[in-house]
């Protein structure tokens, strides 16, 4: 659809619902509080070159980037620190014809999932803390009958910093599996001394166990012994003492007595 303002010479205010007319000729007449205005279909002229569109100034903070050449485009891959992540892109259109009609259309590749259009009252886009990544500008404008034309685009990598950076990354994996491998290694160590000390302690039970049940093993032998012993005594001294028999017998005896 066309869309007429007052830079087209229309009347501003409104028109009158009641006061419009076509002719024979195809022409538009509409009346409205400061006049008539009469519209020629078949005389209206289509613009169809797109517009060209230039990047006037890239800013990180307040900061103006030296990236662009003198027509506005960008000089390779822009490189910032990671503390440069608020960005403001300053765009106009090279297209003269109604340049109050022109529109504008950016994205930022990596961020923006759609274009964002504006219009020729706002020609700049701000970013601010930008993560660290890759990202690409671009931008478009459309002329003043809506044809649009090569977006430009300007690319910058915000880097990480030191302690995201990849090698980072791998000294903390590395620090962690160390860490890891010497817990691990310090609860195999614990676990085998208590270990160690659980079986001295199971070993010295055992022995005194051992010296306990020889002690009550010895000391119910002898008592089995020392009972028929104490019977026999008796007789033998006795014996000894009545002097009987041969001086053989007597010495058996004495053998036996001790």
């Amino acid at each position: 659809p066309l869309h007429y303002d007052r830079s087209d010479r229309v009347q501003g205010g409104f028109f009158y619902n009641n006061v419009r007319y076509r002719d024979a000729h195809g022409r538009l007449f509409f009346g409205g509080a400061n006049g008539l205005n009469i519209i020629e279909p078949n005389h209206i002229e289509y613009n169809p070159f797109p517009a060209q569109v230039s990047l006037k100034s890239v800013r990180v903070f307040d900061e103006v980037l030296s990236t662009l050449d003198s027509a506005g485009y960008a000089q390779g891959m822009v490189q910032l620190k990671h503390h440069q992540n608020t960005l403001s892109f300053e765009f106009t259109s090279l297209h003269f014809a109604a340049p109050e009609k022109n529109q504008f259309a950016y994205r930022l590749v990596g961020y923006d999932d759609e274009w964002i259009f504006t219009d020729a009252s706002r020609r700049y886009a701000n970013y601010t803390n930008l993560p660290p990544d890759e990202y690409q500008f671009e931008v478009k404008a459309s002329n003043n009958d809506g044809v649009w034309g090569t977006p430009q685009a300007i690319s910058f990598l915000i880097t990480p910093p030191w302690w995201q950076t990849p090698w980072a990354m791998l000294s903390y994996v590395i620090f962690t599996a160390v860490v890891l491998m010497l817990f691990r290694q310090f609860i195999v160590m614990r676990s085998d001394y208590f270990n160690n000390l659980k079986l001295e302690r199971v070993k010295r039970e055992n022995l005194e166990n051992l010296n306990r049940a020889k002690l009550e093993f010895f000391t119910n032998v002898s008592h089995e012994f020392r009972t028929p012993l104490t019977l026999i005594a008796g007789p033998l001294q006795a014996l000894m003492e009545i002097g009987e028999g041969s001086k053989s017998v007597k010495q058996h005896l004495m053998t036996i007595h001790q």
